[in-house]
């Protein structure tokens, strides 16, 4: 049967290399400090003493000093290749390994990299290429080196970076033909990353205590991993299949940087994903939501879960043992779930004592044993972006879960999710949708002139482009209060949305509307100010890091127009006919989507194209 089967995996962290030590690692944690935090309020002092054993490397601020989960340095192996690329191409030998794909299977097979930053930190070094730090680079020399010459792409989406990748992966096996589909995914830690949240004051100067009463911010954590997907049936180990049988995204379109205050959005992308695999709440063995330690996502998602009917769905936050891993934690903390699974035991949430969050759910402050037959893990990140992916084992530990740990003690009851009105309508997912495409509107916006349908309505020549935007925006008191706190990107982006939806703005429905975005050049041209203010001895600022993810111009898309629907963003070299297919394909496969808005937007140093299409799925 076809389906989405997870052949291997493998990750390194700051516990080490390896999916089976990691686990074991976490294990060996639990049994040391587990009757310290049930019996105290707070196991700050137990945990602070295990904190330097897990994450000893510190980054010196001037906003503190912080705790970082660092890989080992190792041998750099390949001379061409960064740290992080030696990581990532270490990982997926593993997994090919495992999976048996000769040299000859390897050329057939899929690629897809994850990742916020990559080899950001080369930006500071002197004299280093642009290309140095693209990610597409890395794409492509990881390609290179694993022999793989068949189709690949570089996904960026802040921390739901990983969780975007495998949906794609999933949609490449089950709608683009392919056999086999290899998704990596990582981020290391420089300056460049820990100043930056540094300036957002989001991170904890001790243990990051996830969904705790005491959280007080994120430890930032590396990693990296790597998944072998497969169309066909395969063991992932003996007795174990794992399906990928759900995944969505959606979008807060509520902030920047703070997600939203109800949860609505990531419980939309929760509820869609389930659907979709067929699974009901009790029919999670575990969760493992995003658990940032930080007061308003941990908020956020006990919101969500709650309205997704699964708050008492046993939960296991990583973050509290690994730090967060930026754009790879989707990937990595999948793998760790599949190890639960496989090993029977779901670890704890390291650093939960007392519940700290407005709605209950079912985090576990010690081990329990798995009990169901699927998974769900979730992640959110900057620019309002929400993914959920349901992993189902087609043999299972055993039937529903009951009697879930909660932090009172009390057991708490399970909730059907076929018994409660749902937050959307059920769709047919018997196949992902194949939308019919209907081009109502194409913008295109470069040499200073904004052309609409082949037209030019606006132009004005021999000007720097701050003063043509300014000039080319339509007026908005809305966006108006946005605009000019925006970089040049995201005001290009902007002002093409502008002239897409003019007419069209109440025919597009948010929860409808889902948007694919690409670039080349990420978002160099704020990483560049970052990287400058740094290397002269200033402190990160926060208006200008909050600008340093690709992604950032979607985000601010769907904040200005009020996009939720799926989205994602692409690192593409050239906006060729091979990347706007690429994208058609994408929005054909948004099973609730009726209008796709599809994007080029580039600006670097005064360079600048966007290429914009309003789209109607029929």
């Amino acid at each position: 049967m076809r389906g989405v089967y997870i052949a291997a995996s493998e990750i390194e962290t700051c516990l080490g290399y390896g999916v089976e030590a990691n686990h074991a690692r976490m294990l060996a944690c639990d049994v040391v400090d587990r009757d310290v935090c049930l019996v105290q309020d707070s196991c700050e002092a137990e945990d602070l003493r295990l904190l330097a054993e897990r994450l000893p490397a510190c980054y010196e601020s001037e906003y503190g000093r912080f705790p970082l989960g660092k890989m080992e340095d190792g041998d750099s192996g390949v001379k061409k290749l960064s740290r992080l690329e030696c990581k990532l191409l270490r990982c997926c030998e593993a997994v090919l390994e495992k999976g048996k794909v000769g040299l000859d299977e390897r050329r057939k097979l899929g690629l897809i990299f994850a990742s916020t930053k990559g080899n950001i930190d080369a930006l500071g070094q002197p004299g280093a290429a642009h290309e140095e730090v693209s990610l597409t680079g890395t794409t492509e020399r990881l390609a290179a080196q694993l022999g793989i010459t068949s189709g690949v792409a570089t996904v960026s989406q802040a921390c739901i970076s990983a969780l975007s990748a495998l949906i794609l992966a999933r949609k490449w096996l089950l709608c683009e033909g392919y056999e086999q589909v290899l998704v990596c995914a990582g981020d290391v830690l420089g300056a460049f990353i820990c100043e930056g949240f540094a300036s957002l004051k989001s991170m904890d100067f001790g243990q990051a205590k996830p969904f705790d009463s005491n959280r007080k911010g994120l430890n930032l954590g590396e990693g990296v991993g790597a998944m072998l997907l497969s169309s066909a049936s395969v063991e992932y180990a003996p007795g174990f299949t794992f399906n990928i049988v759900g995944g969505a995204t959606t979008n807060d379109a509520n902030h920047l940087s703070a997600p939203s205050r109800t949860g609505k959005p990531l419980a939309v992308a929760i509820t869609h994903a389930m659907l979709e695999a067929g699974v009901r709440a009790d029919d999670l063995a575990f969760v493992s939501p995003h658990g940032t330690a930080t007061l308003y996502n941990d908020e956020m998602e006990s919101k969500a879960y709650a309205l997704a009917h699964l708050s008492s769905v046993p939960a296991v936050g990583y973050k509290g043992f690994l730090g967060h891993t930026l754009g790879a934690c989707g990937l990595v903390e999948l793998a760790l779930m599949l190890e639960a699974m496989k090993g029977g035991v779901i670890p704890r949430t390291y650093g939960f004592c007392k519940r700290g969050t407005p709605e209950p759910m079912g985090v576990l402050n010690q081990e329990q044993p798995v009990a169901g037959n699927a998974m769900l893990k979730t992640a959110s990140g900057f620019g309002g972006c929400n993914a959920a992916v349901v992993v189902r084992h087609e043999q299972a530990h055993g039937g529903a879960v009951h009697g879930i740990w909660s932090e009172d003690g009390a057991e708490s009851q399970d909730v059907n999710l076929s018994t409660v009105p749902p937050i959307v309508q059920s769709q047919n997912f018997i196949t992902i949708a194949a939308h019919k495409l209907e081009m109502l509107r194409r913008v295109r916006i470069a040499s200073d002139e904004v052309w609409v349908d082949g037209e030019v309505v606006y132009s004005l020549a021999d000007t720097a482009f701050p003063e043509f935007i300014r000039g080319a925006k339509i007026p908005d008191e809305g966006i108006g209060k946005r605009f000019g706190r925006m970089d040049e990107q995201c005001q290009l982006g902007v002002v093409a949305g502008q002239y897409l939806v003019k007419g069209y703005g109440k025919e597009l429905k948010p929860e409808e509307t889902c948007v694919v975005l690409m670039n080349r050049h990420g978002s160099l041209n704020s990483d560049i100010k970052h990287q400058e203010s740094l290397g002269l001895g200033r402190m990160g600022s926060p208006s200008t890091f909050l600008y340093t993810l690709p992604s950032t111009v979607l985000g601010e898309l769907c904040v200005c127009f009020g996009w939720q629907g799926e989205n994602i963003f692409l690192l593409e070299n050239e906006p060729n006919g091979q990347a706007w297919q690429r994208a058609y394909r994408i929005v054909e496969q948004c099973p609730y989507a009726s209008h796709a808005v599809v994007g080029w937007c580039d600006y670097l140093q005064g360079e600048y194209l966007a290429e914009f299409e309003l789209i109607r799925l029929k």
